[in-house]
């Protein structure tokens, strides 16, 4: 029997291999959806990174000031950049102080503590212990630093995150990712290196009879803590002020005894009587109370006008106890300006570094520190306000360099600054002038304000001061420039309104240095407390101010923006 061969017919698998294409598509359109929403979240999370490094920039400007300002700064950065971020001080950012660290050992490098930066309270010995969050590496430590006055911050740190919906991975249960906590940390200042640039700095303050006595008071304080930001073994100090200051005939203490203001009557409370007769004669008693007051202030106002013309320095604010103020100014006593403007001195006290102790207090002996707190005002219309005269001295000073022993020995090349404070218009006594070269000694006067509408010695005197000032950066001098009072809406000619007047603040603005950024420095709105406080933060070397109390951070944060770049770190 012959065998038939059993033809076996092939299976049709159509329909597997079609269920398999369908599930492999699945999977290959799921893992293409992910891809390109991996890809959208690795793109937000550096978006986000260049948003917090941008942040803390922008705080970091406003150090060493207020810790708040700095915080309201990064955060306002940030925001502005992405409403969705809604970052807040508490929750994305932390204020450092970053000194350097003792090596090996990993410990706070104490020395550079108030010098580079100061935590705040509870201060020394600055460990983990009392200084929670305090992290020290081979090379620098960051410390927790608070937000008050009492602390000078230098870093600030931005942290953020954010959610990211998906756009294609909802289709396999994933609706949003998270870009994952990113920071961002930015230090202004030496930030922890050894040895922080050194420093010639003139100071040159305004003491004219414009200014109130509150304000000059409050000018002095800020001076003053000014220097406690500073390292004396690097930065050597001389001080300068307007009008010129005497060099001889000094005013002993105690000379002169100051009127005392008569003290405001203690009136009667005429409501509490009962009928008309006895309130009209309570009210004729307090009215011959008024009266008998008002003719002691007449008194009072008549001997303080003579006192200040003549006294010259009135005892107060002296801490050496030698008996005398060296920046007294020079008085005319009679005489006619022109016959007197070569006597005295625009820098009263020659360079020193001994204005701090070891422990960072004043020393209450140095001549800088003494001439600083008992500088009494200029009298009235004597001077005026020469503002070219003045910083031609200051630059001519700076360019010499310090003459303290062991100046040459600092390392690095010295930065050479003035810093210039002036609170209204040019208008100093006398005609004659002299050329705006720093490298001539020839004094420089541009003639006093005129009621003639034919002159513009004010326009003068601001062109004057804008010359010297191109000259000196020239030079690679940096000129810091504070408007305090009028001089933030003062125009250069007080009398007469000239085409293309000049504001007062714009001259300075303009005889300022240029930014670090590499930027001309300019005059923002100086009349509101939002358009100071953005003036004073924008990183430029032109300020502001309204109120004596605004100049205590003005003068550090010009200090340390002389020598302080704003870059990344990396923290321990």
């Amino acid at each position: 029997m012959k065998l038939r061969r059993r033809t076996i017919r092939p299976r049709d698998e159509r329909g597997a291999t079609a269920v398999m294409v369908g599930l492999l598509s699945t999977v290959l359109f799921a893992t293409a959806a992910l891809a390109v929403d991996i890809s959208s979240l690795a793109m937000e999370r550096q978006r986000l990174h260049d948003h917090v490094d941008s942040a803390a920039h922008a705080g970091a400007f406003a150090l060493p000031g207020t810790g708040t300002q700095a915080q309201t700064a990064a955060l306002s950065m940030a925001n502005s950049q992405d409403g969705d971020l809604n970052l807040t001080a508490g929750a994305n950012t932390k204020l450092l102080c970053i000194v350097a660290s003792t090596g090996v050992t990993r410990e706070v490098k104490a020395s550079q503590i108030p010098s580079t930066c100061n935590p705040g309270p509870p201060g020394a010995p600055f460990t983990a212990s009392r200084y929670p969050g305090l992290r020290c590496n081979s090379y620098i430590c960051a410390i927790p630093c608070a937000t008050g006055t009492a602390a000078k911050c230098n870093t600030i740190e931005v942290r953020a995150e954010k959610p990211v919906d998906y756009g294609f991975a909802p289709i396999i249960g994933f609706d949003q990712g998270n870009t994952g906590s990113v920071a961002s940390a930015a230090c202004k200042g030496p930030c922890g290196s050894e040895v922080p640039n050194p420093l010639d700095i003139v100071i040159m303050a305004d003491r004219t009879a414009s200014m109130p006595s509150a304000d000059r008071a409050q000018m002095k304080m800020a001076i003053l803590n000014s220097l406690k930001t500073m390292t004396p073994s690097l930065h050597h100090v001389a001080f300068g002020a307007l009008a010129k200051s005497r060099t001889t005939g000094f005013t002993p203490k105690g000379s002169f005894i100051r009127p005392t203001h008569p003290a405001t009557p203690v009136y009667e409370d005429c409501a509490r009587f009962t009928t008309t007769s006895t309130r009209n004669a309570c009210r004729d008693r307090n009215t011959a109370k008024q009266t008998v007051y008002n003719a002691a202030v007449a008194d009072w106002e008549a001997g303080e006008s003579a006192f200040s013309k003549s006294a010259g320095w009135d005892g107060t604010g002296e801490t050496d106890s030698d008996g005398i103020c060296r920046s007294e100014a020079v008085r005319l006593n009679g005489r006619v300006a022109a016959d007197t403007r070569n006597e005295g001195t625009w820098i009263p006290v020659d360079w020193t570094n001994g204005y701090l102790t070891e422990t960072g207090a004043l020393v209450s002996n140095s001549a800088l520190v003494d001439a600083i707190s008992c500088l009494p005002e200029s009298a009235s219309g004597e001077y005026g306000t020469n503002i070219g005269g003045s910083l031609k001295a200051a630059v001519r000073k700076v360019m010499g360099g310090s003459t303290v022993p062991g100046a040459s020995d600092r390392p690095g090349t010295p930065r050479k600054v003035v810093i210039f404070e002036t609170d209204g218009q040019p208008d100093e006594v006398g005609s004659a002038t002299g050329s705006t070269a720093i490298g001539t000694t020839s004094e420089l006067w541009s003639g006093q304000q005129s009621t003639s509408s034919s002159v513009k010695n004010g326009t003068n005197g601001c062109n004057r001061f804008k010359e010297v000032a191109t000259n000196a950066k020239g030079a690679g001098v940096i000129v810091i420039t504070i408007g305090f009072g009028s001089a933030t809406t003062a125009t250069c000619e007080r009398y007469f309104d000239f085409a293309g007047e000049q504001k007062v603040k714009d001259v300075l603005a303009s005889a300022a240095s240029n930014a670090p950024s590499g930027g001309p420095s300019t005059a923002g709105d100086c009349t509101t407390p939002a358009g100071i406080a953005a003036e004073n933060i924008d990183g430029d070397y032109f300020f502001c101010a309204t109120k004596g109390d605004e100049l205590a951070e003005i003068f550090k944060t010009a200090l340390n923006q002389v020598s302080n770049s704003i870059r990344l770190i990396k923290l321990p």
